[in-house]
């Protein structure tokens, strides 16, 4: 998640290049932008999978991180359907797109909701 927020960072101070659908970038500062969002994209799923996976073993995240890998497995799906419209140079990509990062930002806002929900643990003293 760390790297992923790097990516932020990045895709801050380069902005995208405003093209017609389905147009590769034209400007090096565009073309950062697309490579980069591309690796957070790809770096979104990976990092939830590996955030969810860890919650098959704690009572408290049992039923939660159903929702949490449905909205996982959203975001693959989703990765995959922008993946097919760049390389196809659809026109729907931006609306893909947009919906990716609905449900990443969903995913994110879930988890907080759950950890600010939870009940404090008791640490045993050493």
């Amino acid at each position: 998640m760390l790297l992923m927020a790097v990516t932020y960072l990045v895709d801050f101070y380069f902005p995208t290049d405003i093209l017609a659908p389905g147009h590769p970038p034209v400007t090096a500062t565009g073309y950062v932008h697309s490579v980069d969002a591309l690796v957070g994209w790809i770096l979104f799923p990976v990092s939830a999978g590996l955030i969810s996976s860890r919650f098959n073993c704690d009572g408290y995240w049992g039923t939660k991180r159903i929702l949490l890998n449905a909205l996982n497995w959203s975001a693959i799906v989703l990765l995959v359907l922008l993946l097919v419209a760049l390389v196809s140079k659809a026109s729907f990509g931006a609306l893909i797109e947009k919906s990716f990062i609905l449900i990443r930002n969903l995913w994110v806002l879930t988890l907080a909701n759950y950890v600010l929900n939870a009940s404090p643990v008791a640490v045993p003293d050493l």
